[in-house]
C-alpha cells in the first residue's frame, strides 16, 4: 500500500527462502520505481549517523588515552535500570527483575551508557522477550552485582562471540549501513573494566543472546576514581586529554 500510495509504478514483490544464521528464514521485498526517501529525511539520518559515530570516537579516545575516570556515587541499581528503560522509552519492552533495594557504589553515567547498550541491543538485534536480572553476585571475596540482559533471538554466531566487543564489529553484513556505530559494545565494555568489573557474552541454553556484566558494589575512590562531588573538573580534564590525544599529545 505504501508503495502504491506514495511511489511509482511498477511495483514488484518478491520473496523466497532466506536462512540466516543457521535459522530458517524468508525475506520479502517489496520496490517501487518512485523517487526515494525525501532528501531531508536522509541527511537527518546520516546525521545522525554521524554524531553517534563521532561521540564514540571521542569516548574511545578517552579510554585510550588513560583520561576515563569515574565520578562515584551511591546509586540505587533498580532506580538506576527503570531511569535508563525509561529515558529512552523501553519500560514496556524490557521485563526487569531484581531486588529494590540493591545499592551499589558506580559511576551513573557510565552504568547508564553500558545498560542502554545491553538492553539496545537486545531490543534491536534479538527477538523478544527481552529480559534484564540482576543481583548481588559477591566473587573471590569482593561484595559484588551482577546485570544479565538475554533476548529469545538467534543468538551470537560462533565466530562472533570472541570478538563482539571489538570495536566496529556488527553480528550481520546487513547492519554495515544500519545507524549504530559498531562501537557501542566496546564502550560497555571499557567502562566495565574501568569500573573493575567484566562484561561477557554468550549464547544462552535455550537460544538468544545473554550479556552478564559483573560490577564491585564498594568500590572505593581509588585508583581511576574521583569523588561525585568533582564530577565537573574530571569532566573537564577528560575533555582536554581527548583533545590532546588528537592532536597527537599535549607539547
Amino acid at each position: 500500500g505504501n508503495a502504491l500510495k506514495h511511489g511509482r509504478p511498477p511495483v514488484a514483490l518478491s520473496f523466497g527462502p532466506a536462512p540466516r544464521d543457521g535459522v530458517a528464514g524468508m525475506e520479502l521485498t517489496v520496490a517501487d520505481r518512485g523517487p526515494g526517501l525525501p532528501g531531508d529525511l536522509l541527511v537527518a539520518r546520516e546525521t545522525r549517523r554521524l554524531g553517534m559515530l563521532v561521540e564514540h570516537l571521542i569516548e574511545i579516545s578517552r579510554f585510550d588515552a588513560g583520561a576515563a575516570a569515574l565520578v562515584l556515587d551511591d546509586v540505587n541499581v533498580a532506580g538506576a535500570v527503570a531511569a535508563t528503560l525509561a529515558a529512552r522509552g523501553w519500560t514496556d519492552e524490557v521485563a526487569v527483575r531484581g531486588p529494590a533495594d540493591l545499592g551499589a557504589r558506580l559511576d551513573p553515567r557510565r552504568f547508564d551508557v553500558v545498560v542502554a547498550n545491553l538492553a539496545g541491543n537486545a531490543l534491536k538485534h534479538g527477538r523478544p522477550p527481552v529480559a534484564l536480572s540482576f543481583g548481588p553476585a559477591p566473587r573471590d571475596g569482593v561484595a559484588g552485582m551482577e546485570l544479565t540482559v538475554a533476548d529469545r533471538g538467534p543468538g551470537l554466531p560462533g565466530d562472533l562471540l570472541g570478538v563482539v566487543f571489538d570495536r566496529f564489529v556488527k553480528a550481520e553484513a546487513a547492519r554495515s549501513r544500519s545507524e549504530g556505530s559498531g562501537l557501542g559494545l566496546s564502550i560497555a565494555k571499557e567502562n566495565a573494566v574501568l569500573h573493575g568489573g567484566t562484561l561477557q557474552a554468550a549464547n544462552g541454553p535455550d537460544g538468544g543472546a545473554v550479556f552478564t556484566l559483573w560490577l564491585p558494589t564498594g568500590q572505593d575512590a581509588e585508583e581511576g576514581a574521583v569523588p561525585s562531588a568533582e564530577q565537573d573538573t574530571a569532566e573537564d580534564a577528560e575533555a582536554d586529554a581527548a583533545e590532546d590525544a588528537e592532536e597527537g599529545g599535549p607539547p
